[in-house]
C-alpha cells in the first residue's frame, strides 16, 4: 500500500513540474484556409521568432489548423506556404506567457 502511495506521489509531482514549466511558454495555433474559406492541407508553415531569427516548422493537418506550443515569450512572424498558393507572413505576432494566440 506504501509502494502505491509513493508512486502515486511521485507521478504527481512530476506532473505539476511538467504544468509549471508550461507556464512561462505560449501557443501559436491557426487554421490556414483559401480565399473560400475552404481548408488547405498540409501547408507548410514557418513561425520566426524576431529576436533571435529561430524557426520552427509545422504542417497543416488535413482541416488546415496547425499547433505549435512550447515557445519562449516574444515577437514573431507566421509565414504558410502551399502549392499553387501564393506564400502570406504575418508579422508582429505578439506571444507572452501562458498565451494561446491563434494566427
Amino acid at each position: 500500500m506504501l509502494r502505491i502511495a509513493s508512486r502515486a506521489l511521485l507521478v504527481a509531482l512530476l506532473t505539476v513540474g511538467a504544468v509549471w514549466a508550461q507556464r512561462d511558454l505560449g501557443t501559436i495555433v491557426g487554421t490556414v484556409t483559401d480565399q473560400s474559406t475552404g481548408a488547405v492541407p498540409n501547408a507548410k508553415v514557418i513561425i520566426t521568432e524576431d529576436a533571435t531569427g529561430l524557426k520552427y516548422q509545422v504542417q497543416t493537418g488535413s482541416g488546415g489548423e496547425y499547433t505549435r506550443p512550447a515557445l519562449k515569450p516574444g515577437t514573431y512572424s507566421v509565414e504558410v506556404e502551399a502549392a499553387g498558393f501564393k506564400k502570406t507572413t504575418q508579422r508582429n505576432v505578439l506571444l507572452t506567457a501562458g498565451d494561446r494566440v491563434a494566427v
